[in-house]
């Protein structure tokens, strides 16, 4: 069979400095050894994945470089205006990120195949959770660059979900265009009005800064609070000795036991000596869906309609479960992991259990309207690209 050239959009992130090999190294651990002879991966860097430095990547992979299939991670705001390129050249796309942005019908396509952690409906889930548990009227803190998304707007339909009547949102200002916002405005915000509990959506130095403050302070006995998952991975550090309990949610458990993510584990830690992480699941995911559609090319020569038809039809179990990659239907079926952060220990280290698993809510729902009604061109250096 000839070989298979795939092309792979790579952006750059300041706080995901490995996103290229995580991303790269998940893909390699899912496709068999026996098939790597046949591909080509054509990298092709993004930047920081604006509208235009995509764009120019995939005429180059497509036009010039004549790739077979194209994948990589891209925002889901900059998809909106790629579809029509990706419709034209009738090319089969695999498009990955954390999710920021609720996907939306005009991303609909035969050719686009999305993959992602869903962010905006583990926040749903989140709300939704908090609200039940602890009632009340919450409060939201952020930043002008995470306030652009649709994770704030989601977490606050999820506690309409279980009753809330009103949430609060306090945004930190742009202390210059690269600037470092202090968060200590926020705590001071809480410990004036007393929501029945917080949820914050920070990125990069802030979310470190805000949990470092939160934990030394006194309001962490007082008022319950959840996070953005990121801002709690396993593994980090913080300066405080105390233990309060801090909720958030997840599509992907990495301690979870099923046969799947056990193999996964194993295998990337095995090949690369390093604990995976959300990129590294993505590109697994993605690695994958990509062995089973060249498989069913039957050792044939690249066929870009094939790939496309295979990857339509794909029926792939994961670490996460069932991977539903379908763009002309957005429905995910994973379950989301609603997880308590915990300081273990002498070592000052956060560890994530779950507590709860719960269903999400589906991007159709008549109850996020006004997510879809928002702003799609929002442009983030941080977290969600």
């Amino acid at each position: 069979m000839a070989k298979i050239k795939v092309g792979v959009f790579v952006p750059y992130s300041g706080i995901y400095r490995n996103l290229r090999s995580d991303f790269l190294n998940g893909i390699d651990a899912a496709i068999p050894e026996a098939l790597k002879r046949d591909i080509v991966f054509q990298l092709e860097f993004i930047q920081t994945g604006g509208t235009k430095q995509v764009e120019d990547a995939f005429r180059k992979l497509v036009l010039f470089e004549s790739v077979d299939l194209l994948t990589g991670i891209v925002g889901t705001g900059i998809l909106a205006n790629l579809v029509q390129s990706i419709n034209t050249e009738k090319i089969p796309c695999i498009i990955n990120n954390l999710g920021g942005y609720m996907p939306i019908e005009t991303l609909a396509s035969p050719y686009l195949f999305y993959n992602s952690m869903h962010l905006w409906k583990s926040e749903w889930a989140i709300g939704k959770w908090m609200q039940n548990k602890f009632g009340g009227i919450p409060a939201i803190g952020s930043h002008v660059y995470d306030s652009g998304y649709n994770l704030h707007e989601c977490f606050r339909i999820g506690t309409v979900a279980s009753g809330a009547d009103e949430c609060r949102l306090h945004v930190l200002k742009l202390e210059g265009l690269q600037g470092f916002a202090d968060t200590a405005p926020l705590i001071e915000v809480f410990k004036h009005e007393q929501p029945s509990h917080v949820h914050m959506i920070l990125s990069s130095k802030e979310g470190i800064e805000f949990m470092n403050k939160f934990y030394s302070d006194a309001i962490a006995d007082t008022i319950p609070i959840s996070v953005s998952p990121f801002m709690v991975n396993d593994d980090d550090v913080f300066d405080s000795n105390k233990s309060p309990e801090v909720f958030n949610a997840l599509t992907w458990d990495y301690y979870s036991e099923n046969l799947e993510n056990t193999r996964f584990k194993n295998d990337y830690e095995h090949a690369f000596d390093v604990k995976p992480n959300v990129f590294s699941l993505l590109g697994y995911e993605t690695g994958l869906a990509i062995t089973e559609a060249i498989d069913k090319l039957n050792n044939n020569r690249p066929d870009k309609n094939k790939l496309t038809e295979a990857l339509s039809q794909a029926d792939i179990k994961g670490p996460r479960g069932k991977i539903a990659i379908s763009t002309t239907d957005f429905n995910t079926p994973q379950p989301i992991y609603i997880r308590s952060a915990k300081i273990d220990g002498d070592n000052r280290q956060i560890k994530n259990e779950v507590i709860d698993v719960v269903n999400g809510i589906e991007w159709n729902d008549k109850t996020l309207t006004s997510v879809r009604q928002g702003n799609h061109s929002w442009l983030n250096p941080y977290l969600c690209v």
